[in-house]
């Protein structure tokens, strides 16, 4: 009798518990669509999408959202709202166009959607029922793993499941994932003021700003306090996590010009202005703003058309030109290549073509071509490079090269400054796109700047690893010798973690001025350094944390010397274990370097690599005094 009373008392809790708020998935949401006149069908579920006009995951999941809306918009309601204050609504509209939405949207300036739907993160998504009840939250698929990181696949669908369970009449077996993405900032951390605010902001411009301002690299603005404000959960989140900004190389190890990460003292500095009442005092002033001063170009040169990647989810390789003209020969600082579309740009290596008068129309012959089909000698013939007479114009290398995330160098003292004639072509002898899964474009360019400096010394540059030098070979300018390829083979196989290794004679004074450390998905660490005659370390990087989306060309502060007999070492690890968020199989397959090369082609993103990259010159005396900050 005392179990049946303990059972009937149990049944009544959970009952009441049902009844609460907190317990129950029902919202008023329904209710504020009618409030605001939503047309949408009471007969059918509804599917809700939180996205913001800036966050880089919101604007790559539109095509995805268009695609289900058009699949199911017969049987299914779809609504977008944008939450929050921080957008006009000519923006929202001005999103909506020219993402061909054709979706009913709501401009949530009050955040009663978000509260109602506990929206946390933009881009998130929804399945309500027709009796206001959310019956899936979090995430549309599984394509973004974590914060900055994308698989190379979709294996679950969460979002469309859902939708053809509760069509189905069926129970959703996934009713919750944590989305990812960006914070919405719909709350105020209130407390004490610090009065620290300009400390915090000052670090923010020079740490953030340099890549996040209009039209940079970054996804958004953080070059006002109004750009700061909006985004301030996210910054806390991001430099809590490590996550931003974006340094692989321990600066522990070895320090490089224009090193982006945060002290310990500056990320509680900024964590502390965050959480305190100073950080709203700033809001409404709009001359608390910066300016980035960036350089203008002397010449920009274009594609001649868009270059539209299909999404059959397969990498694509190609020799691309951009021809252009000078007034006259001119020296050239640097040429900068920009990604019209860096979500799909894997890499960029590209040559500089100086032709005289033996060539008439550099313009002529195709302005493309599928590395994957031709060798590069049919290349060549499609591209039309060679001279009129049939003979090899000459050619600067390795002018400018782009990675994920990386920079183009330029250096003092008239150091690596190219000649140019009045007719030239940049050959992208390697442009790799990535593979997609939905159709897109890329409208790529490089900028070109002048000097007014004549060439002092010419650049040298050595692949060590993959495509590299192999073991027991000179170089061609006879510096380096392979003492060692990769060691041992890089072939990863599935549910492994493999660690190799390279060995490098170094038989003159050289003089280092930048590094490129390279690996693909399945890279979890690098290291570099040299070991002298006298046995002394010179400790070139460390990566702890390989991030194939964080590839920087790493200029030192200085130039370093090498002395000759020494060997550089290059160590590092792949791990091919489920794991490893980047894998891209799901189950892990067997990863090697690409085998059946046949001169066609290049290394796909789910292939592997390990180059170390070096730029360098042959020593001179007083080189490491030269200070290599432009």
């Amino acid at each position: 009798m005392k179990n049946i009373k303990i059972i009937f008392l149990l049944k009544l809790l959970l009952i009441y518990l049902n009844s609460c708020v907190f317990f129950n998935n029902e919202n008023n949401f329904l209710k504020i669509l009618d409030e605001k006149k939503i047309n949408y069908s009471k007969f059918n579920p509804t599917v809700v999408f939180a996205l913001d006009t800036e966050c880089p995951l919101s604007i790559q999941y539109v095509e995805k959202i268009n695609e289900l809306a058009k699949k199911y918009s017969k049987k299914v309601n779809f609504i977008i709202f944008f939450p929050g204050p921080y957008y006009s609504i000519e923006e929202i509209e001005l999103f909506i166009k020219e993402n061909k939405i054709e979706i009913d949207f709501i401009y949530d300036v009050d955040f009663r959607i978000t509260n109602s739907l506990k929206a946390t993160i933009v881009p998130e998504s929804f399945i309500i029922d027709t009796k206001s009840k959310i019956i899936y939250q979090g995430l549309i698929d599984n394509w973004a793993s974590e914060l900055g990181r994308t698989r190379q696949y979709t294996s679950k669908n969460y979002l469309e499941d859902g939708i053809n369970s509760a069509l189905d009449s069926k129970k959703i077996i996934i009713k919750k994932t944590n989305a990812i993405g960006c914070i919405i900032e719909n709350s105020d951390y209130i407390k004490k003021s610090l009065n620290n605010s300009n400390q915090a902001i000052s670090i923010i411009y020079e740490k953030c700003a340099t890549c996040h301002y209009s039209k940079g690299p970054a996804p958004f603005s953080l070059t006002s306090y109004r750009d700061i404000a909006k985004r301030k959960k996210m910054i806390y989140h991001v430099i809590s996590s490590d996550y931003m900004p974006p340094w692989p190389a321990d600066p522990n190890y070895s320090n490089f010009i224009d090193e982006k990460f945060l002290s310990e003292k500056e990320k509680n500095l900024i964590q502390k202005w965050i959480k305190s009442s100073d950080n709203f005092k700033y809001y409404k002033k709009e001359n608390n703003k910066i300016k980035i001063k960036k350089k203008k170009p002397d010449k920009i040169v274009s594609m001649e058309s868009s270059f539209i990647i299909k999404g059959d989810n397969k990498d694509k390789f190609l020799m691309m030109k951009f021809p252009f003209e000078l007034p006259k020969d001119t020296f050239i600082e640097s040429i900068v290549f920009v990604p019209g579309n860096n979500q799909v740009v894997h890499h960029v290596n590209a040559h500089l073509i100086s032709y005289d008068t033996k060539k008439t129309n550099i313009y002529d012959g195709d302005r493309y071509v599928d590395t994957e089909l031709y060798p590069d000698s049919i290349c060549f013939e499609k591209l039309n490079l060679f001279n009129d007479d049939g003979s090899i114009p000459p050619l600067s290398r390795s002018v400018s090269n782009y990675l994920p995330g990386s920079r183009q160098n330029s250096y003092p003292n008239g150091i690596g400054v190219l000649r140019a004639k009045k007719k030239n072509v940049i050959l992208v002898n390697d442009f790799h796109y990535g593979p997609s899964s939905v159709e897109t474009s890329d409208s790529s360019y490089f900028e070109i700047y002048f000097s007014e400096r004549k060439p002092t010394r010419k650049l040298n540059e050595i692949t060590l690893g993959s495509l590299g030098l192999r073991q027991n070979y000179f170089s061609n300018d006879t510096t380096f010798y392979c003492l060692q390829e990769i060691t041992p083979k890089l072939i990863v196989a599935p549910n492994k973690i493999l660690k190799c290794s390279i060995r490098t004679k170094v038989l003159k004074d050289i003089s280092i001025l930048t590094i490129n450390p390279h690996m693909h998905l399945l890279g979890k660490s690098f290291k570099s350094y040299a070991i002298t005659e006298k046995l002394d370390t010179i400790p070139l990087i460390k990566i702890d944390n390989w991030n194939f989306r964080w590839q920087y060309f790493y200029t030192f502060n200085k130039i370093l010397k090498i002395p000759k007999n020494s060997e550089i070492i290059v160590e590092a690890t792949f791990d091919n274990t489920i794991d490893n968020l980047d894998n891209p199989y799901d189950p892990p397959k067997l990863v090697t370097e690409k085998i059946d090369w046949n001169g066609k082609g290049s290394m796909k993103t789910s292939d592997e690599m390990l180059q170390f990259i070096i730029t360098y010159l042959p020593y001179k005396k007083n080189d490491e005094n030269i200070n290599l900050k432009n």
